[in-house]
C-alpha cells in the first residue's frame, strides 16, 4: 500500500481514512487521529524501505 496516497473525509461523527483505491481502512473519532494515522502508515512504508 502506498501511504501517500492515503486520505480522509471527515464526516460530521468521524473522519475516515481511506486507501489509494477507494477501499476504507479505518474510521476515527476526529481528524487529528486520521492525520496521526496516516503519518504512522507513512512511517512504517519507509522504515520498510530502508
Amino acid at each position: 500500500m502506498d501511504a501517500k496516497k492515503t486520505y480522509y473525509i471527515t464526516f460530521q461523527s468521524e473522519t475516515v481514512v481511506f486507501d489509494g483505491n477507494g477501499n476504507k481502512l479505518v474510521s476515527c473519532p476526529t481528524e487529528d487521529e486520521a492525520k496521526e494515522y496516516i503519518e504512522q502508515l507513512e512511517n512504517m512504508e519507509a522504515k520498510k524501505n530502508e
